[in-house]
């Protein structure tokens, strides 16, 4: 079987959209880092920087890779509701928001919601 990311983003939207609903809550408008993660973030999404590498369907887990100044791995367990990166950031990254946003661009606008 291959690797649907529109089946296996339409299956896990309620994780995706709550994630992104965190990640709103966090991030501010009003600051600049914020800003340019959310910048870099929607940039990688528009440039297909994000490759979805394999799916393990019995612990609903995703690995990806976003292509940046360096790759980062980026591996999304969905029955555990956690996500992780491999970049040098601590708590929340481009990477993991690019990703998100990826899977959210199946069923919603990524542009509406980095407004």
């Amino acid at each position: 079987m291959g690797l649907s990311v529109p089946d296996i983003a339409r299956e896990n939207r309620d994780f995706i959209i709550n994630k992104l609903d965190e990640y709103e809550q966090f991030l501010h408008p009003s600051s600049s880092e914020d800003e340019e993660l959310i910048r870099r973030a929607v940039f990688a999404v528009r440039n297909k920087s994000i490759l979805f590498e394999s799916y393990i369907p019995f612990s609903m887990t995703l690995y990806t890779k976003v292509q940046d100044v360096r790759a980062a791995e980026i591996v999304i367990n969905f029955r555990q509701a956690s996500i992780s990166c491999t970049c040098s950031k601590k708590g929340t990254c481009r990477h993991q928001v690019a990703v998100l946003l990826a899977l959210f661009q199946y069923f919603g606008s990524v542009q509406d919601w980095s407004s």
